[in-house]
């Protein structure tokens, strides 16, 4: 058995999962999250608010962007290696800072990044940080773009005083462009909610020529405390074949440390009757490529991976008379699934790098009696289990998964498109 050291969620209980119920089980609830009771006066400061503030216009030279902020005042737009960076006066000491990422960035790792940038321009102006905690987290959608949002309050030693600060930082994708803000002063908590939310509603571009026909997005959450995003689309490429893509996100929080982040990109291509062209599957910590492996079909049911992992590099075999099956082919097997009186499972085999680089994994999905009237069934995997709910296209819509600190779920929150093109690719 090959594996590789792996701190994200897949489809069942990992290490991440694991990990983040046991931090999560030191913490109280958000707001307050790894920061204990906090005093009147501190509270007080948490809660000031300025504005409100007309939305005010930018625009980019790159795909006809356009886009406005909230504020008393908003600065030119200037260029930097990713994209673009411009800034708003919410009329608090320090202002709204934003970027249009135009290059790829890693969404976890990026929004983990502007709060550990945040944090070291306070030790360098006051003071070191003396200690920190996750006061707010979540994730989701605004409108049509999966975004994730942390807020840390810490404190500096500024000469024999201890001070307190406050870093607030958002980041959302649309297409393949990423919006982040952040804001580094204890309160304006909905001044800076509200303009992010402004800004990435009322972000106008050019869309990528390749627009899939079908997406979802899923929050994943911890006991209710949002983590991070799964987006997963498919589209039809310039050659007629099926691209199916999943972008995985999520942010753990440790006591009194950053927030671990977590990005996976998988993708694969499919010819019609789902043949195998190949799959690609990258995952990275905190910024740091964990693997980049490719997956691919060699002949008579053998599949070739090749690629990096834990800094070694692979090139090997894998035989599997069966094959894996892609996301498409089990949504259309579920559907067959549930419009078949006399079965109430069904057996899968996927390529999972995380849970075992050299074998497919094999996934059960099982209605037992009286699961297909309420769409309800039990996902085993090995040792793990999970409670799900499937529509009638045979793709999840909510996943339940109990630890011993409480409940992971991953819970679609938005789905668009038409899952009834799939047909024509069998």
């Amino acid at each position: 058995m090959r594996s590789i050291p792996g701190m994200t969620v897949s489809a069942f209980v990992t290490s991440m999962i694991l990990g983040a119920a046991s931090a999560l089980a030191q913490t109280s609830p958000t707001p307050g999250l790894g920061v204990g009771d906090i005093p009147a006066w501190l509270s007080e400061a948490l809660a000031r608010e300025s504005g409100p503030f007309d939305a005010r216009p930018f625009t980019l030279p790159e795909r006809a962007f356009k886009a406005e902020l909230r504020g008393a005042s908003v600065s030119a737009a200037q260029e930097t290696s990713r994209g673009w960076y411009v800034t708003a006066d919410i009329e608090a000491i320090t202002p709204m800072e934003c970027w249009v990422f135009t290059s790829p960035v890693d969404m976890a790792a990026t929004l983990r990044n502007i709060t550990e940038q945040n944090l070291a321009a306070s030790a360098r102006a006051s003071g070191p940080i003396t200690d920190r905690g996750i006061y707010f987290l979540d994730a989701g959608v605004i409108d049509r773009s999966a975004y994730m949002s942390i807020e840390t309050l810490y404190s500096m030693q500024a000469g024999d005083e201890n001070r307190p600060g406050y870093a607030k930082v958002r980041i959302a994708r649309a297409d393949n462009l990423m919006f982040a803000c952040s804001h580094n002063q204890l309160g304006f908590r909905e001044t800076f909610s509200n303009s992010f939310e402004h800004f990435v509603r009322s972000a106008s571009f050019e869309h990528e020529s390749v627009q899939p026909f079908y997406r979802q997005v899923y929050r994943q959450a911890m006991n209710g405390l949002g983590l991070g995003i799964i987006e997963q689309t498919m589209a039809i490429d310039g050659d007629g074949d099926l691209a199916l893509t999943s972008i995985d996100s999520m942010l753990v929080p440790e006591t009194n440390a950053a927030a671990n982040a977590s990005d996976t990109y998988d993708y694969g291509f499919l010819r019609t009757g789902f043949e195998l062209i190949n799959f690609r599957s990258i995952r990275a910590a905190n910024g740091e490529i964990l693997y980049n492996l490719n997956f691919q079909p060699a002949g008579n049911n053998v599949y070739q991976v090749i690629g990096k992992a834990a800094g070694d590099e692979f090139n090997f075999p894998i035989e599997d008379q069966q094959g894996p099956a892609s996301l498409a082919e089990r949504m259309l097997a579920l559907q067959a699934l549930l419009a078949d009186p006399e079965r109430q499972a069904i057996t899968f085999r996927s390529w999972q790098p995380d849970a075992n680089l050299g074998t497919l994994t094999e996934t059960t999905v099982d209605f037992g009696d009286g699961g297909k009237e309420s769409l309800t069934a039990t996902v085993r995997s090995g040792k793990n289990s999970a409670s799900v709910v499937i529509d009638k296209y045979g793709s999840y819509v909510s996943t339940q998964i109990s630890v011993e600190q409480g409940e992971f779920s991953i819970e679609r929150v938005l789905v668009e498109g038409q899952a009834e093109r799939l047909a024509r690719f069998e």
